[in-house]
C-alpha cells in the first residue's frame, strides 16, 4: 500500500547543504549560514517541524527587507560575575541566541548560575536547541522568547 505521507523526504546533510547555501547567498557568513542550517535541520529532525526548514523562506525575506541584518557585530552592553545583556545588531537570532547560549555555559562554569539576556535580534528558532546545550554541559537552561507586538503566539 503506498504511503499516506504528501511530503517528500531529503537526507538531512543535502538539506542543510541547501541551507547554507541559501543563507551565504542571502549575505550570511558561511559560519553564520553553517549555524542557522544546523539549528533548521536539528528541529526538523527532533520532529519540531514548526521551527525547521519551513522557516527558511520567513528568514529570507527578514534579510530581504531589512528586518534583520546578515552581518553586524554582537556586543556586550552589560556584564557581572553571574550575569551580561547583549545587543545582537540585528543579526539572525539563531545566530545570537547561541552567542547568548555559549556566554551563559562560561559564566556558569565559573560561578554556578548565570543570566544573559540579548536584545536586537531576529526570531531565535526552536529553545530546546539552547536548552539541550546548556544540559549537554551539566547546567539546568531557561531560554525564553518574545515576539513582536500583536503576534498571537502562546495565545489560547
Amino acid at each position: 500500500m503506498p504511503s499516506q505521507d504528501r511530503h517528500e523526504r531529503y537526507p538531512a546533510d543535502a538539506l542543510k547543504r541547501f541551507c547554507e547555501e541559501c543563507f551565504v547567498k542571502a549575505g550570511l557568513l558561511p559560519s553564520h549560514a553553517r549555524m542557522v542550517a544546523e539549528h533548521l535541520i536539528t528541529a526538523n529532525l527532533r520532529g519540531v517541524d514548526s521551527h525547521g526548514v519551513i522557516r527558511i523562506p520567513y528568514y529570507l525575506e527578514g534579510l530581504e527587507r531589512g528586518y534583520v541584518k546578515p552581518r553586524s557585530e554582537i556586543r556586550v552592553l552589560r556584564d557581572a560575575a553571574l550575569s551580561a545583556l547583549l545587543d545582537g545588531g540585528d543579526l539572525p537570532g539563531v545566530i545570537v541566541a547561541a552567542e547568548a547560549t555559549n556566554l551563559a555555559i562560561r559564566k556558569a562554569k565559573s560561578s554556578r548560575v548565570s543570566l544573559v539576556g540579548a536584545r536586537r535580534l531576529g526570531h531565535v528558532g526552536m529553545l530546546a536547541y539552547y536548552t539541550r546545550r546548556i544540559a549537554a554541559e551539566g547546567f539546568m537552561g531557561f531560554a525564553c522568547a518574545n515576539c513582536p507586538q500583536g503576534c498571537s503566539m502562546g495565545r489560547g
